[in-house]
């Protein structure tokens, strides 16, 4: 019976590695020799690349608003991650790479890509212009990045004409400014607003005029004052209006009861207070008490139809007729004062009337003197709206002559003398350590690949059969036999 063999487990040691590895040296050397010629044939025979660097410096900005006076304290309003980004932004643009690429010629220097040539020729795609493939392939060739804690925008390039690479950068840079200067520049110019204050101070000037027109015209110095005064004289006229009216309705009261009393033939004694106190009323009051009473004493001693009696009646209608004669000259008097107090009633009713009229008037007279007034005020901050403006663009052209910005060029690109790519040393150096590794990978794979039984060892641990003895390896020439 034959026993299956048993899979011992793989273990390596030093010594398998050393024999791995010297087994296959062969392989190792040539990987090693292979990786090491290509590199260091690639870092000789590559063609190489130049960088040059350029960095633009963003200024804390003084706001455009504040005017140019020496004992200002200007306020300085820090940058911001935004305003960097902002700056990132406007140098990718396509106007100012546009304008570089414009500038140099750069369209009639670019040659698209082998495979973007084969794409072409077999109709997969079409041929764009060629300034605008200048300027996406400037785009892809420039790198822009913000320096870390700091207000600076570094701008590399990588070309193999160091020249030409150093004269697009420092072209970029230049006409970055001017691209930063147009977008920051005010809108308008300073003969705009030189006109728009002209017309603000013409209109100010017609409404100062028209309002001292109205004042003069409506004889307006105070509104307040005036209707003060009108409420105080209309509180007085309607209070002496009340008084008029109480009046008067007390002298119709006593005028219609007189007028009923004459009418009626009333009791002559009943009279009202008025009557009491006039003097003339009193004594003949006073004379007519004793004549009723001899006409008693006299209608109890004789009849009415004797001469006596006739004498003392005749006596009492004599004093009667003249207490009516002055009542009645009475009541005319009361008539023409009541008459009168109308008349008062009317002029005071006349005069409020006035008043309320005057009120009126005036109220509208100071929704026009306000109105005015609006007018006046809008067209003050106009014109000195306008004179702001004015001196704003009179800085701002300053600035534009003058290329004065926030940002500054820290840094303006310099012939490289030194190419970045290839790095000789540093190639030869990565060649020899990769060439190392590489070729110790390809020996263990060409060893563990290789299925022949190559040591005694091999046939314990495949077929678990004892090894009793071995002959050592020789290398015979062709010609010998073994």
């Amino acid at each position: 019976m034959i026993d299956t063999p048993v899979q011992q487990p793989l273990r390596v040691s030093l010594r398998d590695v050393l024999f791995i590895v010297f087994s296959k040296l062969h392989v190792l050397v040539g990987t090693f020799a292979v990786i090491v010629v290509l590199v260091i044939g690639h870092s000789f025979l590559a063609t190489p690349l130049y960088q040059v660097n350029g960095s633009v410096l963003l200024k804390p900005l003084l706001d455009s608003r504040q005017q140019l006076h020496t004992l200002e304290r200007f306020e300085v309003l820090p940058v911001s991650q935004q305003d960097i980004n902002s700056e990132i932004r406007i140098m990718t643009s396509d106007t100012l790479l546009r304008q570089v690429v414009e500038q140099l010629n750069l369209q009639a220097e670019y040659q698209p890509a082998f495979f973007h040539r084969l794409m072409i020729k077999a109709g997969i795609t079409g041929k764009a212009h060629p300034v605008e493939e200048a300027v996406r392939n400037l785009r892809e060739k420039l790198e822009i990045e913000p320096v870390t804690m700091s207000n600076i925008i570094e701008v590399r390039l990588r070309g193999e004409n160091p020249e030409r690479i150093t004269e697009i950068v420092n072209t970029f840079l230049d006409r970055y400014i001017d691209r930063h200067i147009e977008v920051h520049r005010t809108g308008g110019g300073v003969d705009f607003y030189n006109r728009q204050t002209e017309t603000a101070r013409t209109k100010l000037l017609e409404a100062e005029d028209a309002l001292k027109a109205f004042q003069k015209e409506g004889s307006i110095i105070q509104i307040e004052a005036q209707r003060t005064q009108n409420v105080r004289y209309l509180r007085t006229l309607r209070e002496n209006l009340s008084e008029v009216t109480t009046k008067v309705m007390e002298v119709d009261i006593k005028i219609q009861s007189m007028e009923t009393t004459l009418k009626t033939g009333g009791d002559i004694q009943a009279m009202i207070q008025e009557l009491r106190s006039y003097e003339v009323m009193v004594d003949l009051e006073k004379a007519l008490t004793p004549i009723l009473v001899e006409k008693e004493r006299i209608a109890l001693l004789y009849p009415e139809s004797s001469v006596e009696y006739q004498d003392a009646q005749r006596q009492v209608d004599k004093v009667v007729e003249r207490i009516k004669s002055e009542k009645k000259k009475l009541l005319d008097g009361m008539i023409l004062d009541r008459a009168a107090l109308a008349n008062h009633k009317e002029v005071l009713e006349d005069e409020i009337q006035k008043i309320e009229v005057s009120s009126v008037a005036l109220s509208l007279k100071e929704v026009e003197l306000n109105r005015l007034l609006r007018e006046v005020e809008q067209n003050k901050k106009n014109y000195q709206l306008y004179t702001d403006k004015t001196e704003e663009a009179r800085i701002e052209a300053q600035r534009d002559l003058s290329r004065v910005a926030n940002i500054s060029v820290n840094n303006l690109a310099a012939i490289p003398m030194t190419p970045v790519y290839p790095k000789k040393l540093l190639m030869a150096g990565l060649a020899l350590l990769a060439g190392l590794l590489a070729g110790i990978g390809c020996a263990f794979a060409a060893y563990y690949l290789d299925h022949t039984v190559k040591r005694p060892e091999d046939i314990m641990r495949w077929f678990n059969l004892p090894v009793f003895a071995a002959i050592e390896d020789t290398h015979l020439e062709k010609d010998e036999k073994i």
